[in-house]
């Protein structure tokens, strides 16, 4: 298997070439005007095949719990750098998504909640909606415990609690939690509301500050991207 996934990337890494928003406009380009013969013979010289597909449908099965291995490996090694001395471990929440359990992490000491997104400063509607509801879950929580909210950089994500948008609405996503808001507050509050009113409840750290060496991973990724 090992041996196929890698014979798959190779050949999607292949095609993807340099640049595969260059490459894709220029088969746009080419095949613009080709009958069926014409285009035979262009996909055998691009070599554009059924093996090119299953290899791309291989990578994408492969690569379909991606994001549970980030958020796992990710908070297993903020741990050693966030915990305090003979800070112990409840319980941690170590797939990404909605997995039933309360928080992603419980000590003696705290609950927190961890977003490793790599944040690209567009609308994004997705990935906010998610790190208020980790908000509102934190700033909603019965607990006497510290409540921690964890995420990348200091630029993007701090911005999604200075927003208009409804609460109603960025918890669209999540209708028991959007139930439970309406149940208890006014339609109309808008998240920059809610944030003023709850942020004293809720620390939130940059993992890049809070956890440098984990964090530099995503660093190193970024920039080699870049």
């Amino acid at each position: 298997m090992a041996d196929d996934v890698r014979d798959a990337l190779g050949r999607v890494a292949r095609f993807r070439g340099e640049n595969l928003a260059a490459g894709v406009a220029r088969f746009e380009g080419l095949v613009a005007g080709m009958d069926r013969g014409g285009l035979g013979s262009f996909l055998f010289q691009e070599a554009v095949s059924l093996e090119l597909l299953r290899a791309a449908v291989l990578v994408k099965r492969a690569a379909a719990q991606i994001d549970n291995i980030v958020h796992a490996a990710g908070m297993l090694l903020c741990l050693p750098e966030i915990l305090e001395d003979s800070e112990r471990i409840e319980a941690v929440s170590l797939a990404a998504g909605n997995t039933g359990k309360p928080f992603d992490l419980v000590t003696d000491r705290r609950i927190a909640e961890f977003t490793f997104i790599d944040w690209k400063g567009g609308s994004e509607s997705i990935r906010k909606q998610k790190l208020f509801k980790d908000f509102y879950l934190l700033a909603q929580a019965n607990t006497t415990k510290r409540r921690y909210l964890y995420f990348l950089g200091d630029k993007h994500a701090p911005k999604v609690f200075t927003s208009a948008t409804s609460c109603k609405d960025m918890l669209q996503k999540y209708a028991p939690l959007r139930d439970a808001f309406l149940e208890g507050h006014d339609a109309t509050l808008c998240v920059r509301e809610y944030f003023e009113m709850n942020k004293a409840l809720v620390i939130r750290e940059n993992l890049e500050e809070a956890a440098p060496k984990a964090a530099g991973a995503f660093a190193v990724v970024l920039g080699a991207q870049a």
